[in-house]
C-alpha cells in the first residue's frame, strides 16, 4: 500500500535564509509543526517547532539553518511500512514526498499510522502490543528545565506530572511552545500569562521560563487516555481527533505509561511486508549465466516484483522467460520475455539486450508504465 493518497501539498516551504523569529512566526500563523527548508529550489532539510525551544537563543539573531535536520524524501509510491520504518528512525513527525525530481508534499505521521490500520494485521493489534514509553516524571512543582532536560535526554515528547503520588497531568512540547512564545493565543485564554510575554517576536530569551513550575505549562484537565486493552484504531482515531500525538495509557487501576505516535510507526515497521507474489523462471537452465549473472537476476526480480506490489493488491503471478543468445560468442544477447499475470489481466513485455541487467529493467519498465495507465 503506497503513501501517494495521504500526501499533503499545503505544506510550509522556507529560506535557508529565514530568521528563526520569521520561522516561528509562519509556523504560528499556518499552524503548522514542521516546515521544509530550500536553498535555491534544493531541499536542505525540515525544522520542526518542538526543536526551535532554545531558551539562551534571540530567534530574531538566528538562522533557521542552525535547526535543520536533514531527511530522506520519500516517493510518492513509497510502501507505507517502508514509510513507516524511515519516519520512525529519523524521529520527525514529517517527511518530504517526491514525484519524480519534484518536492510535492509532505506525510504526517498520525496519517501513515491511519494508512497503516487498513492493514488487516496492524488493525488487529492492542494497545498493549505496542511498546509504551515509561519515561522519568515530574511533579508539578518541578522547575520546568527539569522536565525539558527529560525529554530531551529520553528522546521524548511528553512527559507525566505527578502531584503528592497521583498522576496530575502530562507535558508535551506542544504545551511549552503554545504557552512560551505566546503559540496561537487565541486558543489560550490566560491573560495574566500572555501579558508577561515580552514581544511579538516571541523572543524566549528574556523571559524567565525554566524556573515556573511544570504545572503552569502542562494539560491537566480533559486528559486523554486509552486502555491497555484497547484497539489501537481506537488510539489512532483519538489522536486524529484531538489533535494530539500521544495518549495516556491507564486503566481504572494503574497509569502504564505514554502511547506515541511515533512507537505506534515503530511497531508497524517491525512487521515485515508479506509477498503477495509468486516468482518463476523459464529457460534460466539452458542459459549459461555466471553466478553473479544468476544473482543479479534474481535480485532484479525480486526488487521489481515488489515495486508491482505498491500497485497490486492481489496475488500476481511473474515469470520471466530468459534466452541466451551467442552463446558461445564475446558477446551474448539476452532476451527477455515477461508475463505478469493478475486477477483477470496478463501484461507482457519483451526487451533484448547486451547487458542483462539493462534487459530486464526495461522489460519490467514496460509492465510497470502499462499498469499504472489502467
Amino acid at each position: 500500500m503506497e503513501i501517494s493518497s495521504i500526501v499533503k501539498n499545503d505544506f510550509l516551504e522556507l529560506s535557508d535564509k529565514t530568521k528563526l523569529s520569521e520561522v516561528i512566526g509562519q509556523m504560528r500563523q499556518y499552524e503548522k509543526r514542521s516546515a521544509l527548508v530550500f536553498k535555491n529550489k534544493k531541499y536542505l532539510g525540515l525544522v520542526e517547532k518542538k526543536k526551535v525551544i532554545h531558551l539562551s537563543v534571540d530567534p530574531s539573531d538566528v538562522d533557521v539553518t542552525n535547526f535543520i535536520q536533514k531527511t530522506p524524501i520519500l516517493d510518492e509510491a513509497t510502501d507505507v511500512l517502508e514509510a513507516a520504518h524511515t519516519m520512525f528512525e529519523q524521529d520527525v513527525n514529517h517527511l518530504p514526498v517526491s514525484k519524480g525530481k519534484e518536492v510535492i508534499g509532505v506525510v504526517s505521521a498520525i496519517d501513515l499510522a491511519k494508512l497503516a490500520l487498513q492493514l488487516p494485521r496492524i488493525a488487529s493489534l492492542n494497545v498493549n502490543e505496542v511498546k509504551i514509553i515509561k519515561s522519568n516524571h515530574v511533579t508539578k512543582d518541578n522547575p520546568l528545565s527539569q522536565a525539558m532536560h527529560i525529554m530531551r535526554l529520553e528522546h521524548v515528547d511528553h512527559v507525566p506530572v505527578y502531584d503528592g503520588g497521583n498522576l496530575y497531568g502530562i507535558l508535551s512540547y506542544r504545551d511549552i511552545i503554545r504557552k512560551a512564545i505566546n503559540w496561537s493565543s487565541h486558543r489560550d485564554k490566560s491573560g495574566n500569562f500572555n501579558a508577561s510575554l515580552h514581544s511579538k517576536a516571541a523572543s524566549v530569551e528574556t523571559t524567565p521560563f525554566p524556573m515556573i513550575p511544570v504545572g503552569d505549562f502542562s494539560t491537566n484537565d480533559n486528559l486523554i487516555t486509552i486502555a491497555p486493552t484497547d484497539k489501537l484504531k481506537i488510539a489512532v482515531e483519538k489522536m486524529v481527533q484531538k489533535r494530539v500525538k500521544s495518549l495516556l495509557v491507564q486503566d481504572s487501576e494503574k497509569f502504564y505509561g505514554v502511547l506515541s505516535v511515533r512507537n505506534i510507526l515503530g511497531k508497524i515497521s517491525s512487521l515485515e511486508k508479506i509477498a503477495n507474489y509468486v516468482l518463476n523462471y523459464v529457460g534460466l537452465h539452458d542459459c549459461n549465466l555466471s553466478e553473479h549473472q544468476e544473482k543479479v537476476l534474481h535480485a532484479i526480480t525480486e526488487r521489481e516484483a515488489e515495486k508491482l506490489q505498491r500497485k497490486i493488491d492481489d496475488t500476481f503471478h511473474v515469470t520471466v522467460h530468459l534466452k541466451q543468445a551467442n552463446k558461445e560468442g564475446k558477446q551474448t544477447l539476452f532476451e527477455v520475455k515477461l508475463k505478469i499475470d493478475l486477477a483477470g489481466k496478463i501484461l507482457t513485455s519483451e526487451k533484448s539486450d547486451w547487458d542483462l541487467e539493462t534487459a530486464l529493467h526495461k522489460a519490467f519498465n514496460i509492465v510497470l508504465s502499462d499498469l499504472q495507465k489502467n
